[in-house]
């Protein structure tokens, strides 16, 4: 029988497969950008936000609750995930037919959009709940490979579309069902058939009230870091959306990197608390905020001197913001990752509530300076100023919290 790999070769496997899967999520919205019409290309980064906020933010807590329970995890709490992320499902439905029939000036949720949303909420409980089943399994190198051959599947389908539907109208929605389909494709196939479930505890694990503290989080998380291009297209000119979404892609290249596999940090924080290793995470947490600091100020740089001809080399001409709004928004990123980190500490140490103060706080003081900034500044200006001052601030604040309470502890 082969030796199971180690904790430092998951942890190398786990970076390659998502390093690949982050190139592979370039090349899908390159194929993507390159196919459509800057007004289709809008609609499509409409439908990319809002299909973040949906997935990320509504059942990703379903994958990291069910990831706490490493080598813990009943039948009964699993169940009880399944039984929440269908209901979320249904609810996401529900609550894009309505905005798709509400008299906004300019409604985002048009009938492309809406069968996009539909579809990906469809197939989000399997992919979030076969997530969370992994990593409570420590099948973390499956995890890892199922998040390469999803990418794979929709660069695959986008490019057999690109070819095949030249010139039709309907193009944007096929790219928007060929994700959920990848989607559906991918987990089907890992899902975890026998699995090595605890047993059921005497008195019943509650399950919906961590999700109903860490639901607000995540949705104001995801809300914050994918509503700017909604915004953008809202109050911008056409095409204004599509270059930020392209933009804000490249720039958000620590979160694609991080997003995928954050669930993947809760079980380790367990662990070092459960060992009473708190010394060594306050240290962690001190090395992060100013790792995160440092990397900010590297990336506005960057963004600034290369982020234009970087984002048109990839995406095509015109998908492009100016340099500073570029160097604001890599910098804003760069600290949205460190607190998206920071949280599965927070969480391991089930301190939900702090979780949902932190990012409702980003998400309420970034919104105080979109109106603000956006009253005398470029929207796509205001917009990454937001992102990087409310992140900043909820990342230092939180931090300070839990070192508090772990001292006190």
């Amino acid at each position: 029988m082969p030796k199971p790999p180690s904790p430092p070769q998951v942890a190398g496997i786990a970076l390659a497969c998502t390093v690949v899967a982050g190139v592979l999520t370039y090349a899908l919205l390159a194929i993507i950008s390159r196919s459509l019409s800057a007004a289709e290309f809008d609609e499509f980064s409409v439908f990319w936000s809002l299909a973040l906020i949906v997935g990320f933010g509504a059942f990703l807590p379903s994958e990291q609750l069910l990831a706490a329970r490493h080598g813990t995890l009943s039948r009964r709490t699993a169940i009880a995930a399944w039984r929440t992320s269908w209901l979320l499902a249904g609810a996401a439905i529900v609550i894009a037919c309505v905005a798709a029939v509400l008299p906004f000036p300019q409604n985002p949720v048009s009938v492309p959009v809406l069968v996009g949303l539909a579809a990906l909420a469809v197939v989000s409980p399997l992919q979030y709940v076969t997530r969370g089943l992994l990593l409570a399994f420590g099948r973390q190198v499956t995890f890892a490979v199922a998040l390469v051959v999803d990418a794979a599947l929709r660069v695959v389908l986008a490019a057999g579309i690109a070819v095949a539907a030249i010139g039709q109208p309907a193009r944007a929605v096929l790219f928007m069902v060929a994700v959920a389909l990848a989607i559906a494709i991918a987990h089907a196939a890992v899902y975890p058939r026998s699995a090595p479930f605890a047993p059921d505890p005497a008195e019943g694990e509650s399950f919906a009230r961590p999700m109903l503290t860490l639901l607000p989080q995540a949705l104001s998380a995801q809300v914050l870091a994918n509503a700017a291009p909604l915004i953008v297209f809202a109050l911008g000119p056409v095409g204004a959306a599509g270059a930020f979404q392209a933009s804000f892609t490249l720039a958000r290249l620590p979160l694609f990197l991080i997003t995928p596999v954050q669930a993947m940090l809760v079980p380790p924080f367990t662990v070092m608390l459960r060992e009473g290793q708190t010394v060594r995470l306050l240290a962690a947490i001190r090395t992060l905020v100013l790792g995160v600091t440092g990397l900010a100020g590297a990336g506005a740089v960057v963004g600034y001197l290369a982020g234009p001809w970087a984002v048109e080399l990839i995406f095509g001409p015109g998908r492009a913001l100016a340099p500073l709004d570029l160097g604001i928004l890599v910098a804003g990123v760069v600290c949205m990752a460190g607190l998206i980190v920071f949280t599965q500490a927070v969480i391991a140490a089930g301190r939900h509530r702090l979780a949902l103060l932190a990012w409702s706080g980003a998400l309420g003081a970034a919104a105080v300076t979109v109106v603000a900034a956006g009253a005398f500044l470029p929207i796509e200006l205001a917009c990454s100023i937001a992102l990087l001052l409310s992140s900043l601030a909820a990342l230092v604040g939180s931090a300070l919290s839990l070192r508090t309470h772990l001292t006190r502890g």
